[in-house]
């Protein structure tokens, strides 16, 4: 199989991804997706589904560039995007050099900016990711994969407040919250494309 296949000559939905160095983020990105049909294997994923308002069919597949852990995984069809966190097997754990086995670039895959981090940045996000470990506790398996399991209000709402924290710590202009608070210490740090903007706001 090729790093992406699409017998049926259905469009690929759009997807992002990133990685740590023990599991793989990937997330399609569409929305009102109905009749899901995933297939993740040690070695490759399948997703086909219906979405958005014209009803429009997408379909891939994408051969992995190492070996996953399919039982360890998780996934969430939260209605507007469909997310995956892949557990990267033991032997194929470490940065990968990208998601797939071919170096073939393929258009409807790209880097998820929110969520990358490079093998040489610093551990100041790890709470980050353990909540997102935490929410994913919440989520179905990949076995029965169609309508993914819905998370509890209370998690949602949990969810939605540390994602708003991060995008507040990664996204909001340093120079504006000077403005605002006037107490703003910005802390550069990371490497290449993921590069963040660190803001430690002294107590009020």
């Amino acid at each position: 199989m090729n790093s992406s296949s699409n017998a049926t000559h259905l469009p690929a939905p759009p997807m992002v991804w990133a990685q740590r160095k023990d599991k793989i983020f990937l997330t399609v990105r569409l929305d009102e997706i109905r009749n899901p049909k995933i297939e993740v294997t040690e070695k490759s994923l399948h997703f086909q589904a219906t979405a958005g308002k014209t009803n429009t069919e997408y379909d891939v597949s994408l051969e992995f560039n190492k070996d996953i852990d399919p039982q360890a995984s998780k996934q969430q069809n939260t209605g507007r995007e469909f997310f995956f966190m892949l557990m990267k097997k033991e032997e194929s754990q470490g940065f990968w050099p990208r998601l797939t086995k071919d170096s073939t670039k393929l258009h409807f895959l790209k880097t998820d900016f929110d969520k990358w981090r490079d093998e040489d940045d610093s551990d100041a996000e790890d709470q980050e990711d353990f909540n997102l470990d935490e929410m994913m506790q919440s989520m179905g398996g990949l076995q029965g994969a169609g309508d993914g399991g819905a998370l509890p209000v209370s998690r949602v709402l949990q969810f939605s407040i540390t994602q708003i924290k991060i995008d507040l710590k990664r996204s909001v202009d340093c120079w504006l919250l000077k403005n605002i608070k006037n107490r703003c210490q910005p802390n550069y740090c990371g490497s290449g494309t993921t590069q963040y903007l660190l803001l430690k706001l002294s107590t009020v």
